[in-house]
């Protein structure tokens, strides 16, 4: 027991020096990203390489904290995955990242989802998603073009269902962190929508970068709240002779559904 304990406890070690190069990567490259419009012989039309860097970067961030070792953490980081698919697809085709968007919003339900939810929080927090959206929908519809409502319709439904079920997660050691990273995501979409149908003005960036990339950071490092070892007791009744590496963390969620 004491040698898995151990093993737990350097893994654990590892996990959040990975997290902390691959967070710093990803700020590292935000800040490129911002200034890259000053740089000599870079516009702002090939700082790609930046924001393609800081996506990398959470997708990373995800994987040190654990996300292989449950299914919570393997929904979170394709819902990761699908934001990188949308950074990576969207400056050639809105349309197309934002259904690769609407993908991750979708893979971050059924990962809250797998945590346990109370659905009355959810309905609770669907009022002022509903009253917030539909705010929104009265200054942003009319300026969408005709063949993009269908598309920014199914997004704005999607990331208000993201947020609220969010806001319904059971367990509170990730409860708040991650409705902290879903409600940045969610004001950081509203300065993107500036930027592409109201006012095409660059300084929409300086605004929905960072918040971006803060949220899908946030969301990656909850995932420390699940890593392998986190609970001891749970590591132990697991523990087996054979294994040599750290121990997935399912168990952990199966303790939330037996105390609802």
């Amino acid at each position: 027991m004491r040698y898995h304990n151990v093993l737990n406890r350097n893994c654990r070690i590892f996990m959040n020096l990975v997290c902390l190069l691959a967070s710093l990567s990803a700020a590292a490259s935000v800040v490129l990203l911002l200034t890259a419009r000053g740089l000599p012989g870079l516009g702002w039309g090939n700082a790609r390489f930046f924001a393609m860097s800081a996506s990398t970067g959470f997708v990373a961030t995800a994987i040190g904290a654990g996300a292989l070792w449950s299914w919570h953490g393997r929904f979170m980081l394709l819902g990761l995955i699908g934001c990188w698919l949308g950074d990576y697809l969207g400056p050639h085709d809105f349309v197309h990242g934002l259904y690769a968007f609407l993908f991750g919003h979708f893979a971050f339900i059924a990962a809250y989802a797998l945590l346990g939810i109370d659905w009355r929080r959810v309905a609770a927090a669907c009022l002022p998603m509903l009253v917030l959206g539909c705010g929104i929908a009265l200054w942003l519809i009319p300026r969408v073009p005709r063949e993009d409502l269908l598309p920014v319709g199914f997004y704005m439904t999607g990331i208000s269902v993201m947020v609220a079920v969010a806001a319904g997660i059971r367990p509170p050691s990730s409860r708040w962190i991650i409705l902290a990273g879903a409600a940045v995501f969610y004001i950081s979409d509203i300065f993107v929508a500036r930027w592409k149908y109201v006012n095409p003005d660059p300084i929409n960036a300086m605004f929905c970068y960072p918040m971006y990339y803060s949220a899908c950071l946030t969301l990656a490092l909850s995932l420390l709240a699940y890593a392998p070892g986190k609970d001891k007791d749970i590591a132990s009744a697991e523990a087996t002779p054979g294994r040599q590496a750290c121990l997935p963390n399912d168990a952990s969620e199966k303790t939330w559904a037996e105390k609802r």
